[in-house]
């Protein structure tokens, strides 16, 4: 599994010798446009997911159409995995992989992401394991990420419907960085109304919007963010438990609870691991 962020100051553009097989992938964040012969290309955007099966090894020009961040995933499939797995093989099948929608290339095939694929997407980038730990909660949610982005293009997928209505375009860059300054500004958030004027929407369009395109409520997020800070805070040493709920704007007790339901362990019992 390849998975990264990639900060472009201006239009870019690289060619990279893909290994034949089967590739998914996922784009969280900007764009980019991919081209195999110099004539034939497609165009993959925020929250685009892929499927590509070719058995050749394949030059393919990647192409960032201007200044961004671009936040990607991609999985390649062993061919010894399609091996063991009928389930695999049988995705291959063109009557199958006929019915979604087949992109410029040949064998290439998106579909926008649905909300399966996006939630477990979302717990890979924010891993919080460090160590060979990491490593195998990476692979696990690979495999998770496999089985949940074939059930999307089969159209098993239970929410794959509500993927439609995700925002996107100007709306779902619009509530990225009503997320990014959530991030920036954890400490000391705005509040919704100051948020939506920032970004140039409405607060009851941005907080459906949000909640779309992130499965949770800004609120949720938040919350979320800053128990992961208190995390790390804790497990570095860098904080006490007062400190830690401090910093996260909650009583001590409060805190406990909302640190235990989130990580199943209590604040005390992380602070003891370091």
């Amino acid at each position: 599994m390849l998975s990264g962020r990639t900060q472009f100051d201006a239009p870019c553009e690289w060619t990279h010798e893909e290994g034949g097989g089967m590739w998914f992938g996922v784009v969280l964040q900007g764009a980019v446009v991919v081209d195999t012969d110099g004539t034939t290309c497609d165009y993959l955007a925020s929250l685009d997911s892929f499927a590509w099966l070719d058995t050749s090894s394949v030059p393919m020009r990647h192409i960032v159409p201007e200044a961004q961040d671009l936040h990607t995933i991609f999985v390649n499939v062993p061919e010894v995995m399609r091996g063991t797995c009928s389930e695999l093989d049988a995705f291959c099948d063109a009557a199958t992989m006929s019915r979604q929608r087949k992109g410029a290339i040949p064998n290439f095939y998106k579909s926008p992401v649905g909300t399966d694929v996006h939630a477990i997407a979302r717990q890979i980038v924010e891993c919080r394991h460090e160590g060979s730990l990491r490593g195998l909660y990476l692979e696990a949610k690979s495999l998770e990420l496999l089985v949940a982005m074939v059930d999307q293009f089969q159209g098993n997928d239970s929410g794959a419907q509500q993927c439609v209505s995700c925002p996107r375009g100007a709306t779902g860059r619009r509530l990225m960085e009503a997320r990014n300054i959530l991030i920036s500004e954890l400490q000391s958030p705005p509040s919704l109304e100051e948020l939506a004027r920032r970004i140039g929407m409405s607060t009851s369009a941005m907080t459906a919007g949000f909640r779309r395109l992130f499965t949770q409520s800004i609120f949720e997020f938040v919350q979320e963010r800053r128990l992961d800070h208190a995390f790390v805070a804790l497990r570095e040493g860098h904080m006490t438990v007062s400190q830690a709920a401090y910093s996260a704007g909650y009583s001590r007790a409060h805190f406990s609870t909302l640190f235990r339901r989130r990580f199943g362990m209590t604040p005390g019992e992380i602070s003891r691991c370091r």
